[in-house]
């Protein structure tokens, strides 16, 4: 674990605003793509963007406020604050793991209709919120460590984010 947050960490700031960009892409991505269904069934991520905040009040379904807390560990992320960021964003993969369990879901005609089959587009919108989870664990790391002085000491006082 100490190479990833190595490697991670010291290409600096360029990396950085790569990472967080790559998960925002991921995440604006998995907006145009199938989330569930398939075929003329199929209905996008932005419709369930849109429309599936529905499903928190009526059907108790929490998973569409992975949505608001990605958006927070995002800003986090871009403002530095790496621990918030990182325990944010494992909230809402852990908000958008409650797509696994039964549920409903409200299509156009508000109807009450079932639904199994995630589609790709669910799948980039949780690996989204699980890059951040993993950026900003290794920049939390990186602080923890720049910011903890050792008990005892050590022949090698580097640590691994020094580069």
């Amino acid at each position: 674990m100490n190479s990833l947050i190595h490697s991670f960490s010291r290409y600096g700031k360029w990396s950085r605003r790569t990472a967080v960009s790559v998960t925002a892409l991921l995440y604006l991505g998995s907006l145009f793509l199938p989330a569930i269904g398939s075929g003329a069934s199929a209905t996008s991520g932005w419709t369930l963007l849109k429309d599936g905040w529905m499903g928190v009040i009526l059907v108790m379904s929490p998973a569409w406020l992975a949505n608001p807390a990605y958006l927070a560990a995002l800003v986090g992320f871009r403002q530095g604050a790496y621990s918030f960021s990182y325990k944010t964003s494992l909230v809402a993969a852990g908000l958008a793991l409650c797509s696994f369990f039964p549920n409903n879901f409200f299509d156009d005609a508000v109807a009450v209709t079932p639904f199994a089959d995630l589609s790709i587009g669910f799948y980039v919108w949780l690996v989204s919120m699980l890059l951040l989870s993993l950026e900003s664990f290794c920049l939390r790391a990186c602080d923890l460590s720049r910011n903890t002085v050792p008990i005892l000491p050590s022949v090698d006082t580097a640590t691994p984010c020094d580069g």
